[in-house]
């Protein structure tokens, strides 16, 4: 993909340094913002679900032992281009938006050429982003945003961590299955579940990052619509209002007495098959419904800031985190016995 490609979608977004005051296309610089304001409630209970395990930490243990963290780092440096202010800087400029909006120190960024539309973020000690060629091409500049938002937004709400964990059970499982005489295997299995399970509903809380970055929700909602459907040249204008309806005739036969049940039973089926992320046409709902219900209107307004008070910083990598954790957010290490 050449540099002409990519300068196409940015305007040379100028950031302004005093918090409180907007900066481009009227987006506020969201002061104080704490991943608690926005963590969708699923998300925080599936993962204390995974916490709860009998020998999570051990398997965290062995991943910052067999320092996993850096292979993936090293794959991702010798394989992607960085983006900075002299490679793609339309792009540099637009994660140094998004970071400053979130309240959060901008990561290194990547573009990976491949024609598959996909973002992801790796790292929990020096994480980064890589967004795909494909995403760049089928994105407006105000989609990508929002698609950095989300990503931004694994890293403010700590998903990163168990995220990799979830990546690399089986290499994990292996090594614990050797030193304690196959009982990891079955640990594992169990995990695995949990992990995926939870992993789905952390995507919801990104999406909520998303929209608070690009601070739109009709962007907010096009850029999934658009994961929903694909590359194709013909997707570039979706009816919203159809989708939305779709999404409601998904509930609807959800809530039936004979069905009820049958999503989430679906999404736990396709487990199975590792489908990391909730189906498309319910995250967009999701996100709909999230704009509309007062929540994402007094975080604009910051009425929802979260007082020093209720929180403890952890002693191995400092993240706050809420008084009634049990695991650091970030680096998953015990807080309390």
């Amino acid at each position: 993909m050449s540099n002409s490609h990519v300068t196409r979608y940015a305007n040379s977004l100028r950031l302004k340094r005093k918090k409180g005051v907007k900066i481009s296309k009227n987006r506020i610089i969201l002061d104080g913002l704490s991943a608690k304001e926005f963590y969708h409630p699923q998300d925080k209970f599936y993962l204390e679900k995974v916490k709860a395990i009998k020998g999570f930490d051990l398997i965290v243990s062995k991943f910052f032992e067999y320092g996993i963290e850096k292979i993936f780092y090293v794959v991702n440096i010798t394989d992607n281009i960085k983006i900075s202010e002299n490679q793609f800087p339309e792009l540099h400029n637009m994660m140094q938006e998004a970071s400053r909006i979130l309240e959060i120190p901008a990561p290194e960024f990547y573009i990976d050429q491949n024609p598959v539309v996909n973002a992801y973020t790796t790292g929990v000690e020096k994480p980064f982003i890589c967004v795909t060629s494909g995403l760049i091409e089928l994105m407006t500049e105000d989609e990508i945003m929002a698609i950095i938002g989300h990503e931004l937004g694994h890293i403010k709400c700590g998903h990163i961590l168990y995220q990799m964990v979830a990546r690399c059970l089986k290499p994990l499982f292996e090594i614990i299955s050797s030193m304690t005489f196959g009982i990891g295997k079955f640990v594992g299995v169990g995990l695995e579940l949990a992990l995926l399970q939870w992993s789905r509903k952390a995507e919801l809380s990104a999406d909520r990052a998303g929209l608070l970055t690009v601070q739109d929700p009709e962007i907010m909602m096009n850029a999934l619509m658009k994961l929903a459907g694909g590359a194709s040249s013909h997707l570039t204008k979706i009816n919203r209002d159809a989708l939305l309806k779709q999404a409601e005739e998904a509930q609807a036969i959800d809530s039936k007495d004979d069905v009820k049940g049958y999503i989430e039973r679906a999404g736990k089926f396709l487990i199975n098959v590792f489908r990391t992320h909730p189906f498309p046409i319910i995250r967009t709902k999701e996100i709909y419904d999230w704009s509309r219900n007062g929540e994402y209107d007094k975080i604009l307004r910051r009425e929802t800031r979260v007082s020093g008070e209720d929180e403890i910083s952890c002693p191995r990598c400092g993240c706050k985190n809420l008084k009634t954790f049990t695991f650091c957010e970030k680096c998953g290490l015990k807080l309390w016995s």
